[in-house]
């Protein structure tokens, strides 16, 4: 029949996106689900080729369900029994039972496919492929996932289009306890075996398109109205790795899987000068400091609790003098920040470093009530921060360029030296065993080649390699030079584990060598403390974007990890702590690096998902609806045009007729002679059509039972077999006709045409 080709090859290529889906979404989870796609694809193909020819019975169809079956209960018994890895390691019961469902799922399809298929086989198939696609919608949210979704849904959509009319036709199999139909030797395009079904279309991608269409124009409307709530979607959570920040859950680095970019906005800074006047050159590649992480423990980061080194006198006092006059008076240009909390960040930043003058007011406050600011305190590790249990939405920020870039203010070491003595400690431990022989090589290996003074390590304790404190910045700045500028290691979303038997931080810096920026700063800080400098991981932001009249946006895919060094400088005979910014991602691609445009075009592609599939939020309505009435109003001309444009193309006929063009017909793809090619338009605009597999002969005694029915068409019923056995003489036989002949198969065309403007010749009781 006309749509058998289509039929099965939208059929086919629904399932095997199905599939594609489904192993796409659980590569990371299961990764020898891929062996299990390739060979489903694999049988998918030899089904398409051989569709027809190779079947099972129902009783071996049965004995092989049951064999797989089997196998994959002997499977799923090793896998329960074996300790998991990677991201199924992170996934809790129930939710870690769900991923094994995917091969399952794959294999019930060709299990189908090699099998007589009656009707239900056919719905059964497909919604095995719907249920696969709704299990991977489930682990996948990213927009490779989305272009193969859509590519499914197009071809399930237009296989079931061409299954409708098939079905009403007579075409498809009924189920062996319903009552049997025959099934039609001749397809006719007003006139099936049902009297009352559709007629079959050749290729019905159109009105698959346009009902697809139509679909969308109904839900677009609600779907665009009716964002996500703050309830969060169900979903194996654990999968989607995202660029956020939320330091208000562990951070842990044992997750592994594709990082995705998030384009959804974490706060919004106005930088104003005193004067009021916009502040339009904020350096676009600013730090806006979070949060610092002290303890590690398994790749865990926690903030770890210390006691604090300062001297009293250095702790704020409320209500003191400005802070921006005191900067103002030592030649130094203030400026203010309004930092504002947007969707899910809740956490305050500052820019750093969080500048602040000695004996002035507080230069950060919080908004806790409507016109009553709270303002922060000095901590003890030399940082401002609010207090905890406030409202962290708002805040305001008043602070001048540092001195020194990455250096924080400076703050007098206590004269204690034991609780100086234990915040280093604190400071230096928790690193992993493999990670130490590592940093001292490297150590011994530079102040072998001088590029660090022999005098580097503390007298007293060389063995040890521990580095003395007017040494920390110089080596700081060695083991940053390693990761940034050696070539050894690699900036990647693509986060992968070696030796999952490795502490994480350990297994990047030895095996790995290649994450982003959470394990280049884990790593950094891991390696300074294996040789006695103190530090910190700190987690926050870099970068922004300019709005314009400043206004900045802090998107969630500017987060950023880096990490801060304790260093001591010396001022006036007077030895100071300052917390020194260190960045030691190597060829990070941050949110405002160059891109080229098959990047930019991806990038875009990812924000849309990202925006209005996966993460649309009230906010994102509310940009929607002003970018959208913003474009109206600039193109209102516009729809005119385009409506007036559709217009006449629906009413084109009316004044651009079509031209009749000859009917393809699958005996002669080619069309054959002009005679034959005639013959075969005539015999389409009777409805009469091959079979799958009807050879030309067949074919012409098909269309001269049709003929016969017919009281005009009986007298031309021997024509189709008189031409029939030209056509297999020129074209098989090699042997072209005589010139009596040629006029004589036109003649014959001629009557056979004639006799076919009569459009009762196929009367209903000769089909």
């Amino acid at each position: 029949m006309p749509t058998e080709f289509a039929f099965r090859v939208s059929t086919y290529l629904s399932l095997a996106l199905a599939c594609a889906c489904l192993g796409y979404a659980e590569w990371d989870l299961l990764p020898e689900v891929t062996g299990f796609m390739a060979v489903v694809l694999a049988l998918l193909a030899v089904s398409f080729r051989y569709e027809g020819r190779i079947e099972l019975s129902l009783a071996r169809a049965n004995a092989l369900g049951l064999g797989i079956a089997v196998v994959g209960v002997a499977w799923l018994a090793v896998k329960l029994t074996t300790p998991a890895t990677g991201l199924m390691a992170n996934l809790s019961w129930p939710t870690n039972i769900l991923p094994y469902a995917g091969p399952a799922l794959m294999i019930l399809i060709p299990a189908k496919l090699f099998r007589p298929k009656h009707v239900g086989d056919w719905w059964a198939m497909q919604g095995v492929g719907l249920a696969a696609v709704g299990l991977a919608a489930a682990m996948s949210d990213d927009e490779a996932f989305v272009v193969l979704l859509a590519a499914y849904l197009f071809f399930a959509v237009l296989s079931l289009t061409l299954f409708y009319y098939r079905r009403s036709g007579g075409y498809v199999d009924p189920l062996p306890t319903g009552p049997r139909v025959a099934r039609p030797t001749v397809a006719f395009a007003h006139s099936n075996v049902n009297p009352d079904a559709p007629p079959p279309h050749r290729f019905a991608a159109g009105r698959s398109l346009r009902w697809i269409g139509y679909a969308v124009l109904l839900a677009l409307p609600a779907y665009l109205l009716t964002p996500r709530g703050t309830i969060p979607a169900w979903g194996l959570a654990s999968k989607r790795l995202e660029v956020g920040f939320n330091p208000e859950q562990t951070l842990d680095l044992n997750r592994t899987g594709d990082l995705q970019s998030s384009r959804e906005e974490a706060f919004d800074v106005t930088a104003t000068w005193l004067n009021g006047q916009p502040m339009d050159d904020l350096d676009p590649q600013s730090y806006w400091r979070g949060k610092a992480y002290r303890g590690y423990d398994q790749g865990r980061w926690v903030s770890g609790r210390l006691e604090s080194p300062l001297h009293h006198e250095e702790r704020l006092p409320r209500g003191g003098p400005d802070p921006a006059d005191i900067w103002a008076r030592a030649g130094r240009t203030p400026f203010a920040l309004e930092i504002k909390a947007r969707g899910r960040a809740t956490w305050p930043v500052a820019l750093s470093p969080v500048e602040w003058a000695r004996g002035a007011d507080s230069p950060a406050a919080t908004l806790i009530r409507p016109d009553v600011l709270l303002p922060w305190s000095l901590q003890p590790d030399g940082t401002l921060a609010p207090a905890m249990n406030v409202t962290r939405e708002w805040c305001r920020q008043v602070t001048v360029p540092p001195l020194e870039p990455g250096l924080g203010p400076g703050f007098a070491k206590t004269l204690d030296e034991r609780t100086y003595g234990a915040w280093v400690a604190m400071l230096t431990s928790k690193v992993p065993n493999g990670i130490r022989p590592l940093a001292e090589r490297l150590l011994r290996r530079w102040i072998d080649e001088g590029r660090l003074p022999a005098d580097v390590l503390e007298a007293d304790r060389p063995s040890l390699y521990r580095v003395a404190a007017a040494h920390r910045e110089a080596v700081a700045l060695a083991y940053l030079a390693h990761l940034t500028a050696s070539d050894e290691y690699t900036y990647t979303t693509k986060l992968r584990r070696a030796d999952n038997a490795l502490d994480p931080v350990e297994d990047f810096l030895l095996n790995v060598k290649e994450g982003h920026c959470e394990w280049f700063a884990a790593g950094y800080v891991m390696l300074l403390r294996s040789v006695g400098v103190p530090c910190q991981f700190v987690l926050g932001f870099r970068g922004q974007e300019a709005v314009g009249d400043g206004r900045y946006e802090i998107l969630q895919e500017n987060a950023h990890a880096w990490a801060e060094v304790l260093v001591e400088r010396t001022v006036g005979g007077r030895t100071e702590l300052h917390w020194r910014t260190m960045d030691p991602t190597a060829g990070g691609e941050s949110a405002t690096a160059a891109r080229g445009w098959w990047s930019n075009a991806r990038q875009k592609g990812a924000e849309f998902v990202a925006n209005y599939i996966f993460g649309y939020s009230p906010e994102k309505r509310r940009k929607a609806i002003a970018a959208g009435t913003a474009f109206a109003a600039e193109w209102w001309p516009v729809v005119p045009a385009v409506l007036a444009g559709w217009l006449a193309w629906r009413t084109r006929r009316r004044w651009w007729p079509a031209t009749a063009r000859p009917v393809p017909h699958p005996l002669a793809p080619d069309g054959g002679p002009p005679w034959f090619r005639e013959y075969l338009t005539v015999t389409a605009r009777l409805g009469l059509l091959p079979t799958t597999g009807q050879t030309p002969k067949e074919f012409a005694e098909a269309v001269a039972a049709a003929l016969r029915g017919s009281p005009a068409g009986a007298p031309v019923a021997e024509v189709p077999a008189f031409l029939t056995s030209k056509f297999y003489r020129t074209r098989y036989g090699g042997l072209p006709l005589t010139d009596g002949e040629s006029a004589e198969v036109r003649a014959a065309v001629a009557r056979l045409l004639a006799a076919v403007r009569d459009l009762s010749v196929l009367a209903p009781a000769g089909v």
